[in-house]
């Protein structure tokens, strides 16, 4: 595929503001910045220090002011029927600060109240009334049977369900995808016609996050292996780790771990990392609930876990290998070959893209999709993204099949596809210039590169050789990080959610970034990573889920978690004793950072039918010499059929890494905001113009001339997406999301699939259609399809056809949910090329999901490319 001009532009151009630091650690030190310092045995922060006692017990002194939402004002908008329509996104209602009662007209902005404090804490536990004046709305419904929004959107009469609240202050969200489920945040109608009201209690500052100034446990848990590093704060981290993994298999039963995790962390993570060969018993149980009744995985369940639109999460798959090389049960693998190839044969074929060899479908990492989207993109445009993570699972997926393939004496072609999927990963989302991988592509008819950086693939790309060794290097090299460690996202963006991913350090994320680290030999980012863990850990005094990048506070005061406890336990396998598990047996490459010079021991670690005790002299990653049972010139590799107690000691050369830098990303820099532009016949204006920003005009994919707040666009053919994408002038570019795209189409077929004007397409009835397409010129033409869908968000609720044009597959069309009971309301699925002929054409459409749900397709759009 040869990705449009602005793919390679987007991010040529673009620049964060950064600075390379070099590594200047004492070798004392476990990890040391400008904020904080970890020892052996102490972290110190400010005024802030935790002081690991022994390696049962660590006092903290951790207390940092609880900053609250701290809005000065609410902002707010109206939802009817639960969608985000009352205006444009950078239009809001505002009230200030202790409003008992706020009065709004449905579609009309407020201007910033001047009053305001924007740092002003809001009132705590404050009752607040919205009284909104829904009269031009009720008033169109009545003498037109509709009412258009100011985003364009339809509501019919019969289908008006009402309005709801959207806004910046807990209890309200911006999570619009799941608010018409909501009904607490639904506004009530008055005695008075057309005015309808809401009753609020408004909580700004949640409960404040609270930290354990003492962890304590009686002794190290003697079901598990025994560590003694000799660093006290390790050892001490560790047992805190071990501990909760074992509260957490106890206290969910049969069930083992499984649990929905925020921050894009998920059980088969933690599996991966640690659980597997701490315990494969309970990591089965766990795989196996998520498995569905009909043996592949078990759909997404939520109305923004829609899928297709979301995929599947094949972190599954390289779980269930994980555990089959560590326990070599052949009834495990039988097991997890049969889950993994229904699941990969039926979700591959239906969702990759035919241009560019990736697969589609968003990554389910935030709370909602305004974390990791722009929120101009409806379901659909979620779905025609190609993640890096997502296909970087389906890579990995392919690559276990063959390799479970070949254990079972069964040929099959999935490492064709792998080293196929690999290719294509690297050719699209690759940016060279900057020496590391974009988070995803977006725009169907003309991909680009989005200007995010997916920290969870960028490690994973490298743990799994898609990246070379070169482009390993510098993708840990180049990344930028912040000094609390490396967000889920980079680089910064602002929005008003809770939680923004792109100032959020997850420690699953982390775990995987410092293995990366190790991997490349990069030993000032793996000593930042660890410092980043284990500082959160000791002056939390617990294991957490997340917290800021910036601030370094703990997102959440629930202890235990079990993503944190899995990533500190791997420090320890996967980084000091550098196992990697094979079917055959355990092959080590340890990483020993110089602060950690003494003898390491790990006793009891149970592996098959062995107990091992594993000892580690010297620091490094070259390995002097290895013994086994006491016998000098073995390879790094313990056989998986050794039965028994075994003693391996690993001497380590005492080498001396090459200096390495590591990126800092500017703190104060932020993403430019994503243009809102009305789009008019022949102009266009940025309704959130700052005239701070330049503005480029993209067309096509192509990043061409420079746009005012209003433009007369220039002469373009029938086609042509028009985008807006903003560049900070801040020395070095950088550039935004784009805007929702507008597509000027002079001519174009719309052909209906049926005699009638309307066609029901379900499972059973109309589940395939054809139709001829007569065409002036052959080559790639746009297809999509109008429809309505007023199902329920449900796993099973979206429908989705494969698109063949004589006789070969083009693509998938989706037609996700637009509203329960909204059969009105229509939209366009997601958008394909397809090759055709001169003259005619066979058009087929076969529906390729098992689920029963209609849409109401009202007809076919083709237009020439």
């Amino acid at each position: 595929m040869k990705l449009s001009c602005i793919a390679s532009i987007l991010l040529t151009v673009s620049a964060l503001l950064l600075s390379c630091d070099r590594d200047r650690m004492s070798n004392d030190v476990i990890s040391q910045n400008d904020i904080f310092t970890v020892t052996g045995d102490s972290v110190v922060e400010g005024p802030w220090s935790a002081i690991a006692i022994s390696p049962t017990c660590i006092k903290s002194s951790y207390s940092p002011p609880d900053s609250g939402d701290n809005h000065g004002v609410v902002k707010f908008r109206l939802a009817i029927n639960g969608h985000d329509n009352e205006m444009a996104p950078c239009y809001y209602h505002y009230a200030t600060t202790g409003s008992d009662t706020t009065a709004v007209t449905v579609g009309v902005p407020d201007t910033v109240p001047a009053t305001s404090q924007p740092k002003a804490p809001m009132v705590k536990d404050h009752d607040w009334v919205v009284r909104v004046d829904m009269r031009p709305v009720v008033q169109s419904l009545d003498s037109k049977g509709y009412y258009v929004t100011a985003t364009g959107d339809t509501v019919y009469a019969d289908e008006f369900k009402g309005v709801w609240i959207a806004g910046n202050v807990s209890p309200l969200s911006w999570d619009f995808l799941t608010l018409s489920h909501k009904e607490q945040l639904r506004l009530h109608p008055t005695a008075t016609a057309g005015i309808f009201e809401i009753k609020l209690h408004m909580q700004p500052s949640s409960t404040p996050v609270t930290y354990n100034h003492v962890w304590k446990v009686d002794r190290p848990d003697p079901d598990y292996a025994v560590i003694n590093t000799g660093v006290t704060m390790v050892d001490a981290l560790y047992n805190m780790s071990i501990y909760d993994i074992e509260r957490k298999r106890h206290g969910n039963g049969h069930n083992g771990y499984l649990e929905k995790v925020p921050y894009g962390a998920n059980p088969s993570y933690s599996i991966i990392l640690s659980l597997a060969y701490l315990d494969p018993e309970g990591s089965m149980r766990t795989l196996r609930a998520m498995v569905g009744d009909d043996g592949s995985l078990s759909h997404l369940q939520g109305p923004d876990d829609l899928y297709p639109i979301v995929a599947n999460d094949l972190s599954w798959a390289v779980s269930a290998w994980e555990i089959y090389a560590v326990t070599g049960s052949k009834k495990w693998l039988r097991y997890a070959y049969g889950v993994i190839r229904k699941t990969v044969d039926q979700d591959y074929d239906m969702n990759c893209d035919m241009q560019s060899g990736l697969v589609h479908g968003g990554l389910r990492q935030g709370s909602n999709q305004s974390q990791s989207y722009p929120a101009w993109m409806e379901p659909k445009d979620v779905y025609e993204t190609q993640s890096l993570t997502v296909n970087l699972l389906y890579e990995r997926a392919f690559e276990i099949l063959s390799d479970m393939g070949d254990e079972l004496d069964d040929e099959n072609s999935y490492g064709e596809k792998a080293l196929t999927l690999k290719e294509n990963i690297n050719e699209t989302l690759w940016n060279e210039r900057h020496g590391y991988y974009s988070q995803y592509l977006y725009m169907s008819a003309y991909p680009v590169q989005s200007p995010g950086i997916d920290n969870l693939g960028q490690s994973l790309s490298v743990l799994w050789n898609v990246a070379d060794d070169d482009r390993a290097v510098n993708l840990v090299k180049k990344t930028p990080i912040a000094n609390y460690g490396v967000p889920i996202v980079s680089p910064r963006y602002d929005n008003d959610e809770a939680v923004n991913l792109s100032q959020t350090v997850s420690p699953v994320v982390q775990a995987f970034w410092n293995l990366a680290a190790a991997k490349t030999g990069n030993q000032h980012m793996l000593r930042r990573g660890l410092g980043a863990l284990y500082r959160a850990a000791a002056l939390f005094g617990a294991n957490r889920v997340a917290w800021d990048a910036y601030s370094g506070k703990a997102l959440d005061s629930t202890d235990g978690d079990l993503g944190a406890a899995a990533a500190n336990a791997a420090m320890v396998y996967r980084v000091y004793a550098g196992m990697t598990f094979l079917p055959g047996g355990i092959e080590f490459n340890p990483t020993i950072p110089s602060f950690m010079k003494g003898i390491k021991h790990i006793y009891g670690f149970k592996y098959r039918n062995a107990t091992l005790d594993i000892t580690i002299s010297g620091t490094g990653n070259d390995i002097d010499n290895i013994s086994i049972d006491n016998q000098v010139g073995h390879d790094n590799f313990f056989s998986g059929q050794l039965s028994g107690h075994h003693t391996i000691h690993i001497k380590m050369r005492n080498s001396t890494p090459v200096a390495q830098e590591v990126t800092l990303g500017d703190q104060n820099f932020t993403l430019p905001a994503t243009p809102v532009v009305k789009w008019l016949n022949d102009s266009t204006r940025i309704l959130n113009y700052n005239s701070n920003l330049d503005y480029r005009m993209v067309v096509n994919g192509q990043l061409l001339y420079t746009v005012n707040d209003s433009t007369t666009l220039r002469h373009t053919t029938a086609g042509t997406r028009f985008t807006v994408s903003a560049i900070a002038g801040v020395g070095r570019y950088a550039l935004s999301y784009l805007s929702k795209p507008y597509m000027k189409v002079s001519s174009s077929l719309q052909l209906p699939l049926g005699a009638n004007a309307v066609t029901p397409m379900g499972a059973k009835t109309h589940s395939s259609a054809r139709l001829t397409v007569t065409v002036p010129v052959g080559g790639d033409y746009l297809i999509d399809l109008r429809y309505a869908n007023g199902n329920a968000a449900t796993a099973g609720s979206c429908p989705v056809y494969m698109l063949y044009a004589n006789t070969h597959a083009q693509g998938a069309l989706v037609m996700p949910p637009r509203g329960n009971g909204e059969w009105m309301n229509k939209g366009w699925s997601n958008m394909i090329t397809a090759e055709l002929l001169k003259g005619d054409n066979h058009i087929e459409l076969k529906r390729l999901d098992s689920n029963g749900s209609t849409a109401l397709v009202y007809f076919v759009r083709i237009i020439k490319k």
